[in-house]
């Protein structure tokens, strides 16, 4: 199962995105097609980082703008991440930071994508409101995105 939020990488506001998730791979781990099979069940997450570095910039705005990409990672790692983890030890899950240095901003909408299906997610994962209620949301089935998904897996690391 893959994740894809390019604006959770800043390390800020993740509660909501992780209480997403959870209950998304709740779903999937207590009543999918491969709920019971053990060990299997990759999850990633595929986001940007807080801050892009790009060539033409100063050696100062690169080592400052790093520095602020290295902060959120490990803040997104311990907040996000590790308590994903913690929740379902039996799974691995894989944070993957990309740098979106494309002008036309490839990685901007939300997926969910499965071995049979991709989905678009319209206001991201943050599916809940304050009061544990779901937040309106659209859910669409779009499978022709699959080169689009690929692309954005494909961007460059970000430089942590």
């Amino acid at each position: 199962m893959r994740f894809y939020d390019p604006y959770i990488g800043s390390g800020n506001n993740t509660s909501g995105f992780r209480k997403g998730i959870e209950y998304v791979l709740s779903l999937w781990y207590d009543n999918g097609l491969f709920a019971h099979e053990q060990g299997s069940g990759k999850v990633e997450i595929f986001t940007c980082g807080a801050e892009q570095i790009r060539d033409d910039e100063t050696d100062d705005a690169k080592r400052s703008k790093r520095t602020q990409n290295q902060d959120s990672y490990r803040k997104t790692m311990k907040v996000l991440i590790e308590p994903l983890q913690k929740k379902y030890p039996n799974r691995q899950i894989e944070l993957s930071v990309k740098n979106e240095l494309n002008p036309k901003r490839i990685f901007h909408a939300r997926y969910l994508e499965t071995q049979h299906a991709i989905v678009r997610v319209d206001k991201g994962f943050d599916l809940f409101e304050q009061n544990g209620e779901f937040q309106r949301n659209f859910f669409t089935l779009n499978m022709a995105e699959g080169a689009h998904l690929r692309e954005c897996r494909d961007l460059p690391k970000a430089d942590l």
